[in-house]
């Protein structure tokens, strides 16, 4: 059976106008499909950016605790220091004491 003329026209006519629509279809969805990666490459490049400005007060976080953490034991040093001299400080002052006590109860002891 042979199509007439007319006929193989519209249906030439019918096969492009869906080759149209498919490909107007496929366009579309590969401007939304661009759309959609520049996007995520967006959100990429902010959460990029996000992740390093953490990771750059952790490291500023780190710094501080080590150099707080120094302090301390420099602190604590001192301290140990400050307790050790006072101390020997009391046990002088003990010691003065006895001696002027001991001075005291001889002299005395003199006298009478």
């Amino acid at each position: 059976m042979t199509l007439s003329t007319g006929a193989k026209a519209a249906e030439l006519e019918s096969k492009l106008a869906n080759q149209q629509s498919g490909s107007l279809h496929t366009s579309v969805e590969l401007d939304t499909l661009k759309a959609r990666v520049e996007t995520l490459e967006v959100e990429k490049r902010e959460s990029l950016a996000a992740l390093e400005r953490k990771v750059g007060e952790l490291d500023q976080s780190n710094e501080d605790y080590q150099s707080m953490s120094a302090r301390y034991q420099e602190v604590k040093r001192e301290s140990a220091q400050f307790e050790s001299e006072a101390r020997e400080a009391k046990a002088s002052e003990m010691s003065i004491k006895v001696s002027i006590e001991m001075t005291s109860s001889e002299a005395i002891l003199r006298n009478n």
